[in-house]
């Protein structure tokens, strides 16, 4: 039997008194004392019905949240970055959405900092951004390579984008980097209506071959048109600087008018 430390325990037979729950409170601090730092960084496109080519990026910072116990002191802290905090990506201020704290409204944790940046302006999409944290402690810079460069694919043969029933296709890929590792699929479209399924795809293909800069797959024996997205998703380590870094992300290109027919 437990039950909370009273007259009533103290008298009763193997009772054990529960432990005080801390007391919550939010620690203002810097990126040089946020405890196990790590930075989880994605980059995703919009639904692929009714924001096929929109594109978000964001940042969480992640720490260990255990490491601000105070057992002794009888207190749970959460990181709560100060406001010498700011976040670039490409040059441009990016919108802080959190500087952490703790919230008995979201699940009873610590919430991270995190920014964001969505959608993704024309002047970021080149090779080269880097994303900057900082602040008065210090300062982290991640390479970001050629993240937000459009993805363009071009049918070899079919320029016009009409196939073929079982027909085997191949699209020239740009930027060719992404074929080393991320996972591509091609999906064709249903019809787009607030009256249908709206997760409904008229065919979705995952045995996808991967050239030096071409991808391969082989049409189902249908007949059918519509929007068809070709799409990469990736995950791995990132140059962070030192600091442990992630990104997932997810690369698409959209061709509203495919026809598949004898």
């Amino acid at each position: 039997m437990r039950c909370v430390a009273s007259l009533s325990c103290l008298l009763a037979v193997g009772c054990v008194s529960e432990p005080a729950e801390p007391e919550h409170v939010d620690l203002a601090m810097q990126l040089d004392s946020l405890p196990g730092l790590a930075l989880a960084l994605n980059a995703y496109r919009g639904d692929a019905y009714w924001n096929p080519r929109g594109q978000t990026f964001g940042a969480r910072l992640d720490y260990h949240v255990s490491d601000l116990l105070d057992v002794d002191g009888g207190t749970a802290g959460c990181a709560q970055l100060d406001e010498s905090f700011t976040a670039t990506l490409g040059g441009i201020a990016l919108p802080i959405r959190e500087r952490g704290h703790w919230s008995p409204l979201e699940g009873y944790r610590c919430i991270e900092p995190s920014i964001g940046l969505g959608p993704i302006p024309d002047e970021l999409r080149r090779p080269g951004v880097q994303l900057v944290l900082a602040d008065a402690s210090r300062t982290i810079t991640a390479e970001l390579g050629d993240l937000f460069v459009l993805r363009t694919a071009e049918p070899i043969g079919a320029p016009d984008w009409r196939f073929h029933p079982g027909e085997v296709v191949t699209l020239t890929w740009s930027p060719s980097t992404d074929l080393a590792s991320a996972h591509p699929v091609v999906r064709l479209l249903g019809p787009r209506s607030l009256w249908q399924d709206l997760n409904h795809d008229v065919f979705e293909i995952s045995d996808v071959t991967r050239g030096s800069d071409t991808i391969s797959f082989t049409l189902p024996s249908i007949t059918a048109d519509g929007p068809m997205i070709v799409e990469f998703s990736s995950g791995g380590r990132l140059d962070c600087g030192g600091v442990e870094c992630s990104l997932s992300s997810s690369q698409r290109v959209v061709h509203d008018d495919v026809v598949i027919a004898p």
